[in-house]
């Protein structure tokens, strides 16, 4: 859904929640439902592990056996060449699957946060894991933002947004805005709050439309997971283009 398109009573009809929350029975079968507000840790791989992956490729291979060709007929310079390419490709190509584990890894755990919510009318804090969609979040100055939300009210609300823009000033957000446009940037949703941003001015309440790997932040996550399980090796790559 695009619930920067909608209305705030046309997102609580449709989220089936309300002013006053949800119900612990309702969150508790939301949060069977959806899965926990966290996103999957993917299994570590050793560095022996990635760097034997990097010869794993047919390209690989017959450079291999060139570089073995041209030492059996004595062309030194040339297999020496061969296999020097190769020891780059291979630094390159584990150095970009580990960064990207690692960014994966980072992204994970500035999820990992506690939150105020309201259910049942009343206040509590809670560990943003247990967050589900539905869930009224409170926010306010130098909150994390715990998961992806369509801001119900808002007051001076600023959030620094730059992890998932790029843009290095922060955001003004006004619950009463809508737009039109469903296919509107990330950025231009100022009806919107993300994970992973934070709110650097301002007070607001908002109801929880996505989390986990629904968020936008997990969707970094999973690009970042699944980079890290593409080829990776630069000359590889360049071999699968032919």
């Amino acid at each position: 859904m695009f619930y920067h398109t909608h209305s705030v009573l046309s997102v609580f009809e449709q989220l089936d929640t309300s002013q006053t929350g949800l119900t612990e029975k309702n969150a508790a079968e939301r949060l069977q439902r959806y899965g926990p507000n966290t996103l999957p840790e993917a299994q570590r791989r050793s560095l022996v592990s990635i760097i034997i992956d990097q010869f794993k490729s047919p390209i690989i291979y017959v450079l291999l056996i060139a570089a073995l060709v041209s030492f059996i007929i004595k062309e030194f310079s040339d297999a020496y060449f061969i296999l020097g390419v190769l020891l780059i490709n291979t630094f390159i190509g584990a150095y970009q699957e580990n960064n990207a584990a690692q960014q994966a890894s980072s992204l994970r755990q500035i999820v990992k946060t506690y939150t105020n919510v309201i259910r049942e009318g009343r206040t509590k804090t809670i560990a943003s894991d247990g967050l589900s969609i539905g869930d009224l979040v409170m926010l306010e100055s130098g909150s994390q933002v715990p998961a992806d939300i369509r801001l119900v009210e808002s007051n001076q609300l600023f959030v620094d947004e730059s992890m998932l823009t790029g843009e290095s000033v922060d955001v003004h957000k006004d619950a009463l805005f809508i737009s039109d446009e469903e296919n509107l940037p990330v950025a231009d949703r100022i009806d919107m709050v993300y994970a992973g941003s934070y709110v650097s001015k301002g007070r607001a309440q908002g109801v929880v439309t996505a989390v986990a790997l629904e968020t936008e932040i997990g969707k970094i996550a999973e690009l970042l997971a699944g980079r890290s399980e593409e080829h990776t090796s630069e000359l590889q790559s360049r071999f699968d283009l032919v």
